[in-house]
């Protein structure tokens, strides 16, 4: 919305918009199986199970500095064998491209979309200090 829309929302804005929208996709497909310390997750809809998709050729994509006074979140998650071992991670930049922080953690098992979801939660999190940013992700 932002970038169509002309539209600004907050970082907590933003995270219940992801939140609802992964609650919406969870009611039509299935969670996955939750273990005893997910289940927080599960009720946030952030669990969910996808169906595999065709794989797609790779794409050269390039980072581009934000807009002076804004900063860039870039985000990422992967599975391997979906679900499988997992992981997330995300920087944090500013216009000059120097970074100001980030963060990786594994994730357990979880699938693909569940990796990308959580680092953006995560991120959207840590961006709360933020007044302008810029989130690009390939999910």
């Amino acid at each position: 919305m932002a970038m169509y829309d002309g539209a600004a929302a907050s970082p907590a804005q933003v995270c219940r918009e992801v939140q609802t929208l992964l609650l919406s996709i969870s009611q039509v497909r299935p969670f996955v199986q939750v273990a005893r310390d997910d289940r927080e997750l599960a009720h946030l809809g952030i669990l969910l199970r996808m169906e595999r998709r065709k794989s797609v050729l790779p794409r050269w994509i390039a980072w581009l500095r934000p807009p002076i006074g804004c900063i860039r979140l870039n985000i990422d998650g992967s599975s391997l064998g979906n679900p499988g071992l997992s992981g997330a991670g995300a920087i944090f930049r500013d216009s000059g491209g120097n970074i100001l922080c980030g963060f990786s953690w594994f994730l357990g098992s979880r699938t693909n979309m569940e990796a990308e979801a959580m680092a953006l939660l995560e991120g959207l999190l840590l961006s709360a200090t933020f007044h302008s940013l810029h989130v690009e992700m390939d999910s």
